[in-house]
């Protein structure tokens, strides 16, 4: 998308100094779009107003409008990391979709362990992980269901775009309330530490999760195709086009019978189910169909253990 100029309020305007013209928000909404695949309404205006106000003052500046103007300059990376970071919606919890977790537990984990080597490891991605609780859900479920072998059976990715996101995740560390209505078994896989206003993951599931910054646009370099893929919630902020295009890529990062794990609105479409088959709600199968034009690595880039 090409820059479009920011228009500039009267400069003794301390009012429309801190609001965004339309102009301006096309020049973010853009820049969000192809930085992150994020697609934004003219309808979301109020929210990114508010939203960057906060990162300008956060920045040290004294208004939205001194913001821009970093902008129009060209933006650096920490800019428009900055820019993705207020916009992304952060929401997770443990058990976030719980009938998700329950399908994993009765039928994927143990199909898994019956039909795999026991040399080869089980692979999963939590794509767009956010502060960490999907993986970490993930990790306590594989602990209970396979022992002392999730140590060294399992293999768990964990990305997000936002990198205090990441930082966040890696402390394992969250408020006390986000456990809320926890059922105490599972309270006792997840965690090592409850105080009275905050909650630590045990650090042997902390250990088994690597995490790692990561941009869903960008190229993928991971080295082997994925048993489960968890990517909730995520591409319901992208567009038609940005969501067809990442279809034959998750084909081709998952192997034939893995499963991906899609949020409650979001649904594959069109000729991609000849790559998937639907096996329960937001939850599909990979087939043995090849994924048209798409590769899961890309030699280019470091390569992601996993």
């Amino acid at each position: 998308m090409g820059a479009l100029p920011l228009t500039r309020p009267p400069s003794g305007d301390a009012a429309e100094a801190d609001t965004l013209g339309p102009d301006d928000f096309a020049r973010i909404a853009g820049l969000v779009r192809d930085a992150a695949g994020l697609s934004l309404s003219p309808i979301k205006r109020p929210m990114v107003e508010s939203r960057l106000r906060k990162q300008a003052r956060a920045l040290g500046l004294p208004d939205l409008r001194s913001f821009l103007a970093r902008l129009d300059a060209g933006p650096e990376p920490e800019d428009l990391r900055v820019v993705v970071g207020a916009l992304t919606t952060n929401i997770t919890s443990f058990y976030r979709e719980p009938h998700h977790f329950e399908i994993l537990r009765r039928t994927i984990l143990p199909t898994l362990a019956a039909g795999r080597d026991r040399g080869a490891p089980v692979r999963f991605w939590s794509a767009g992980c956010s502060d960490g609780m999907e993986p970490y859900t993930l990790a306590a479920e594989l602990d209970i269901a396979w022992g002392e072998a999730a140590a060294t059976r399992a293999r768990i990715l964990a990305t997000d775009i936002d990198a205090e996101m990441i930082a966040a995740a890696r402390a394992g560390r969250y408020e006390a309330r986000r456990i809320k209505g926890m059922p105490p078994d599972r309270r006792a896989a997840l965690l090592e530490a409850e105080q009275a206003d905050h909650v630590t993951v045990r650090s042997a599931l902390r250990r088994r999760v690597t995490f790692n910054v990561h941009n869903l646009l960008e190229p993928w370099p991971m080295r082997h195709p994925f048993d489960v893929v968890f990517c909730r919630n995520v591409v319901i902020y992208f567009d038609d086009s940005l969501r067809l295009s990442l279809w034959p890529r998750f084909a081709a990062a998952i192997r034939p019978g893995g499963w991906l794990f899609l949020g409650h609105s979001e649904r594959i479409v069109g000729p991609m189910l000849g790559c998937f088959r639907q096996a329960g709600t937001t939850l599909y199968q990979r087939t043995d169909t090849p994924a048209p034009g798409a590769a899961p690595n890309d030699d280019g880039g470091p390569h992601v253990p996993a």
